[in-house]
């Protein structure tokens, strides 16, 4: 069997404009489930367009694959948040060095994470269930 062919290294450069590309576009491909099959054609042809304006931006040296930017997000996204989570651990210092496509990944994550699941406008939490006038749940 032969061995994987490596890529060549993402550039800063890349990164950030990938991640540029990926953040405009990140309400569609991030936000709210709208159905199982119209959903997954659209997302993938959203990654397809984010890919192509990648190649066409002139920043790549090799072109870059589908693949290839999917896997570069997913491990800019994890190192960005390891490093968030150092600062947040008790003793854990003080300010964290994100070079500049981290700034775009921070920003990114913080844009998608500030929406949270709010559950059912005047229901209640499974934790903190409602009981009633006998005290039952």
């Amino acid at each position: 069997m032969a061995a994987k062919k490596r890529s060549t290294n993402w550039s800063e450069e890349e990164k950030s404009t990938a991640l540029e590309l990926i953040s405009s576009k990140g309400q569609k491909l991030f936000g709210s489930f709208r159905g199982a099959s119209l959903e997954g054609k659209e997302k993938k042809e959203l990654w397809e367009s984010i890919t192509q304006q990648l190649n066409a931006s002139g920043v790549c040296c090799p072109y870059r694959t589908l693949e290839e930017v999917k896997i570069m997000y997913k491990n800019s996204k994890a190192a960005v948040k390891g490093k968030i989570d150092l600062t947040r651990k008790t003793g854990g210092g003080g300010m964290i060095c994100l070079s500049q496509s981290e700034e775009v990944m921070a920003n990114h994550l913080e844009i998608f994470n500030a929406r949270q699941l709010n559950g059912v406008p005047g229901g209640f939490e499974c934790g903190a269930a409602a009981k009633d006038e006998h005290g039952v749940v």
